[in-house]
C-alpha cells in the first residue's frame, strides 16, 4: 500500500479514507477506507506504545448511527396484472359515474375514487 495510489479507487467506488494525518514521519501510511463514513466519529494518531517510528491509529465508532431509510414502491407490471386492471376498467359504467359532473377537476377526482 505504500506506493499504491488509492485516490482513483476512492473516487470510482465512493469510498472515504479516514486517516488524514501522517502516521510515519510526514507520510500517511495507514489506510482506513469505508463506504459509510457517518458510522465513524473520527480517528486519532498517537505515539506507539512499542518501540517504533510508526504511530498508532485509533478509530472511534459512533455511539448511535441513524441509518438512512427509504421506502421503495413499485407496481406489479406483469401481464396478468395489466389484464386484471383492464377487466376492472372495462366493467365500470363510466357514463353513470361522470353524468352529474361538469367540472374537469371533479371528474378527475371521481375517476381516482373509482379506480
Amino acid at each position: 500500500m505504500n506506493n499504491f495510489n488509492i485516490g482513483s479507487i476512492l473516487n470510482k467506488l465512493s469510498f472515504t479514507q479516514l486517516i488524514k494525518i501522517p502516521t510515519r514521519g510526514q507520510r500517511t501510511l495507514d489506510v482506513f477506507i469505508t463506504n459509510v463514513p457517518n458510522y465513524w466519529k473520527g480517528t486519532k494518531v498517537v505515539k506507539s506504545l512499542v518501540r517504533s517510528d510508526h504511530d498508532m491509529v485509533i478509530t472511534y465508532l459512533r455511539d448511535t448511527v441513524k441509518a438512512k431509510r427509504t421506502n421503495s414502491y413499485f407496481r406489479d407490471v406483469r401481464d396478468h396484472c395489466k389484464l386484471a386492471m383492464l377487466r376492472e376498467l372495462e366493467s365500470q359504467d363510466w357514463n353513470m359515474t361522470t353524468s352529474n359532473i361538469k367540472n374537469l377537476d371533479e371528474m378527475t377526482l371521481k375517476f381516482y375514487e373509482t379506480v
